[in-house]
């Protein structure tokens, strides 16, 4: 009995010692996968990505506790800082709608007074000065904000449109270097033709554009013989559909290149690792699982840059998008009181602003959209 005892007791401490030693291994290779995991992340260049941002992105990124591509901060994301970061933008992004909100609706009140007086015959005489003036007072007070807004959304899509021309050559040396050379190529090709095509037809010609609608809104409220609404209405409908048109033409290929792509680099991959384990003796198996244990990692590395570059883009569109929203929601409450008293005029020019404004954000959204589809196609049919 006591022998038993012995032998059960010296059992126990080898086992224990045992799982000692295994945890050492284990400890020591989690951090050797670690350690090559960030020589990975240097030698890509990806962890240079953060600082090629501008510094309110960056701040945004600092504020939800985001300062690299590594993925243990991007596993450590919380959704209140991010909620919180929103409200933050909102509230940054509100002061001047509302005070402008205001100032509009006095405008509009003095207009409907003078319509009043008008009916009654104290200022018939005074018609179409007061209706000049009331423009004018509006225009002052809307197309100006408006043009700045204009102008920092366009900013907004060439600084996001830049980012995306440095992270697509990051992420196709990525998926070369983990085998996906096919999915690499047609992904570099794609992305950085669609970011090439948005910089340049944003800079050079969305933004005159939007700019002269802005114009022909003014000057139509300003003559209330020259009837340019229409010209508005359908520079709006165009502008949506030619816009959903070459989405749907970029998503479809994009798709379509990946699954390609990804089939064809599976195969490679699969023909790789059975060579190795029938061809090279004694060690193929472990050369083989080797092999695999290098493209998890790649594959994490690819899962951690291509997030930081879908969060980064985020933080890029974000402020301008909340913005053009406020703006819309404001200037169409004032259209909607200035067509309660039934003054033609300021109904017809906030309603054009916001038209123009509106084709400001369905633009910022298709900038976004491109950058961040695109990554989440390559992230999800690569198996990231």
């Amino acid at each position: 009995m006591f022998k038993m005892k012995r032998i059960i007791t010296l059992i126990i401490m080898l086992a224990v010692v045992l799982l000692s030693i295994a945890g050492a291994d284990a400890a020591e290779v989690g951090q050797d996968l670690q350690d090559y995991y960030n020589s990975q992340l240097e030698q890509s260049g990806a962890d240079n990505l953060y600082y090629s941002l501008p510094d309110n992105a960056k701040d945004t990124l600092q504020n939800i506790g985001i300062n690299s591509s590594d993925w243990r901060q991007l596993n450590e994301l919380s959704v209140g800082a991010i909620l919180l970061e929103v409200l933050n933008m909102l509230g940054q992004s509100s002061f001047q709608p509302l005070a402008c909100m205001l100032t509009v609706l006095g405008i509009i009140i003095f207009c409907a007074l003078s319509d009043c007086l008008k009916d009654n015959g104290g200022l018939s005489s005074l018609d179409g000065t007061v209706s000049v003036i009331t423009a004018l007072c509006l225009c002052g007070v809307v197309v100006f904000p408006v043009a700045d807004v204009l102008s920092s959304g366009i900013t907004a899509i060439n600084s996001g449109c830049a980012f995306m021309l440095l992270y697509v050559p990051v992420m196709a040396g990525i998926l070369v270097a983990s085998g996906s050379s096919i999915s690499g190529a047609s992904y570099y090709t794609t992305v950085m033709a669609a970011g090439e095509v948005i910089s340049q037809i944003s800079s050079r010609l969305l933004s005159p554009i939007l700019n002269i609608l802005l114009g022909i809104t003014v000057i139509s409220s300003l003559c209330s013989r020259i009837k340019l609404g229409g010209i508005i209405n359908m520079a709006h409908s165009i502008f949506k559909w030619v816009i959903s048109f070459l989405m749907s033409i970029f998503v479809s290929v994009l798709s379509l290149q990946s699954i390609i792509g990804t089939a064809a680099d599976n195969t490679g991959i699969k023909a790789a690792k059975f060579a190795i384990s029938s061809f090279v003796p004694v060690v193929g198996g472990a050369l083989s699982d080797a092999l695999l244990t290098v493209q998890g990692s790649f594959k994490l590395l690819k899962s951690g840059v291509g997030v930081f570059a879908i969060i980064s883009t985020a933080a890029l569109y974000l402020p301008a998008i909340i913005k053009c929203i406020v703006w819309i929601f404001t200037i169409g409450s004032c259209a909607a009181v200035a067509e309660v008293f039934s003054l033609g005029a300021p109904n017809s020019l906030l309603c054009g602003v916001k038209k123009v404004v509106t084709m400001l954000l369905v633009l910022l959204l298709c900038g976004m959209t491109v950058m961040i589809i695109s990554t989440a196609v390559l992230l999800i049919l690569g198996g990231s």
